[in-house]
């Protein structure tokens, strides 16, 4: 299905196979993607200047993203900086909420993806923007924080009282 939204991303067919592309319920569908080697292409359409597919990839990549068996091979492709990318995403809230929320699902299971994430830059990006973002993103980002302070991973991050700062 990826590829297949790679191929038509500039036709007609776009609006049909863009949904679908996020709409991934079922574990079965989240495996899969990875098993079949989905996420390079769903990594390009991430980069992608046309909103519907930046808003559909981010969302699939949220969707696989929720099953632990998936954590370590988004982040092994390089979705991380994307995703922290995506995190000031002006031109769409939604696309924001999506982005954090795969970073917290990515880090949910894993001391190694915490510590990934951490490295990456996202407590200080999400330190620099959590007072300008819509505030769903805040709650997302603040969520997303939280996961990432149940480890030692956040002990690298910047100092509490540099994070405290960001709510006063």
């Amino acid at each position: 299905m990826v590829r297949l939204t790679e191929f038509f991303a500039c036709g007609p067919m776009l609006n049909k196979l863009v949904p679908p592309l996020s709409a991934l319920p079922t574990e079965k569908y989240q495996l899969e993607i990875v098993k079949s080697e989905g996420l390079p292409p769903l990594l390009r359409l991430l980069h992608s200047t046309y909103l519907p597919l930046i808003l559909s990839s981010a969302a699939c990549v949220r969707n696989v993203s929720i099953h632990p068996s998936n954590e370590s091979p988004i982040i092994d492709s390089g979705f991380l900086q994307p995703l922290i990318d995506l995190l000031s995403f002006e031109e769409n809230e939604e696309v924001q909420c999506h982005a954090i929320s795969t970073l917290r699902n990515l880090a949910a299971s894993s001391e190694k993806n915490k510590g990934e994430i951490v490295n990456a830059g996202a407590v200080e990006r999400i330190r620099d923007l959590v007072l300008s973002v819509p505030v769903g993103v805040q709650s997302e980002m603040t969520a997303c924080v939280a996961v990432l302070a149940l480890s030692g991973a956040s002990k690298r991050a910047p100092s509490p009282s540099r994070i405290r700062a960001c709510h006063s």
